[in-house]
């Protein structure tokens, strides 16, 4: 088990199984709040000029539906 920026291994409940815990949808539901916070915090710390032309990548689809 890993952390994340927005959760702490210590806010995670261990997967029941080896798979569980490698699956995607695992973490579909975890700390999204946290994740549009801490990416909102970041954007505003750009100056405008770097604002205008800032892109969010994510690793997974459902990160990225968090922060649309």
């Amino acid at each position: 088990m890993y952390a994340t920026p927005w959760r702490s291994v210590a806010q995670y409940i261990p997967a029941p199984d080896r798979a569980a815990a490698l699956s995607p949808s695992a973490y579909s539901e975890l700390g999204w709040s946290e994740l549009r916070d801490v990416t909102a915090d970041a954007y505003r710390t750009l100056p405008p000029h770097q604002q205008r032309i800032a892109a969010i990548v994510t690793e997974w689809y459902v990160q990225a539906a968090a922060l649309d």
